[in-house]
C-alpha cells in the first residue's frame, strides 16, 4: 500500500495534508480508502453503470422550460378566468348596491372614475389570483392545470407561497409580458423558478 502512495506523488502529498490538519485517524481512513480503490478492479459494465447515473443526476438537476406557446396559453386561460371574477365581482358589487338598477352604478359609467375603479378591482383580482392559486396548489393555476404545466423552482427545492408571491409582484412589472415570448419571462428568472410539464 505504501508503494503505491509512493508510486503517486500528488496523492502522497494529500495524504501527509490531510494527517497534518486532523490527526492520524482521519490519515488512515483516507489511506484505506485510496487503497481500496486501487486495487479493486472497476469492470466497464460498473463503470457505465456509474456514468448512466451520472448523466441521470444531471438531467434531474436540469429544469427545462416549456414553449412560449404553452406560456401563451397557460397566460389565455388565466386572463379569460380573471375577466369572469372580475364582472362577477363588478356585478355583484352593483346588484348589492342598487339591485335592478345596477346599470347606473359607478362601476359602469362611462367616466375616469369608473375606469380607476374598474382597474383597481383588475388589479386586487389579478394579484389575489396568482398569490392565492399558486401558493394553495403548489405552483399551479387554472391555465397551469389545464395545460399540465407547473411552477417549480429551479435549484429543486419545494415550492412555497413565498414563491408564489413573488412571481406574481414580478408579473406587474412594465412589459413583464412581453418576456415570456424568450427563453424564460421575467417572473421566472428573477424568482428562480421556471413552469415545466407536470408529468408526477
Amino acid at each position: 500500500m505504501i508503494r503505491q502512495l509512493a508510486d503517486h506523488p500528488f496523492a502522497f502529498y494529500k495524504y501527509i495534508v490531510i494527517f497534518i490538519r486532523f490527526g492520524r485517524w482521519k490519515f488512515r481512513d483516507a489511506v484505506l480508502s485510496y487503497y481500496f480503490c486501487a486495487t479493486t478492479p472497476i469492470s466497464m459494465e460498473q463503470q457505465n453503470q456509474v456514468d448512466l447515473l451520472t448523466e441521470i443526476q444531471e438531467e434531474i438537476n436540469y429544469v427545462d422550460p416549456v414553449s412560449p406557446g404553452i406560456r401563451f396559453a397557460n397566460y389565455l386561460i388565466d386572463q379569460i378566468a380573471l375577466a369572469v371574477i372580475v364582472n362577477a365581482i363588478k356585478y355583484g358589487l352593483a346588484l348589492i348596491t342598487l339591485g335592478q338598477n345596477f346599470n347606473d352604478h359607478i362601476l359602469f359609467q362611462e367616466n375616469m372614475t369608473a375606469v380607476l375603479n374598474g382597474f383597481l378591482i383588475s388589479l386586487v383580482c389579478t394579484f389575489t389570483y396568482y398569490t392565492v392559486f399558486e401558493g394553495a396548489s403548489n405552483g399551479r393555476t387554472l391555465g397551469k392545470i389545464l395545460t399540465g404545466t407547473i411552477a417549480v423552482t429551479q435549484n429543486g427545492t419545494p415550492f412555497t407561497s413565498r414563491h408564489a408571491l413573488m412571481r406574481t409582484l414580478c408579473r406587474f412589472i412594465p412589459f413583464e409580458p412581453f418576456s415570456a415570448f424568450g427563453y424564460m419571462p421575467w417572473h421566472d428568472s428573477m424568482t428562480k423558478t421556471c413552469v415545466v410539464k407536470k408529468t408526477w
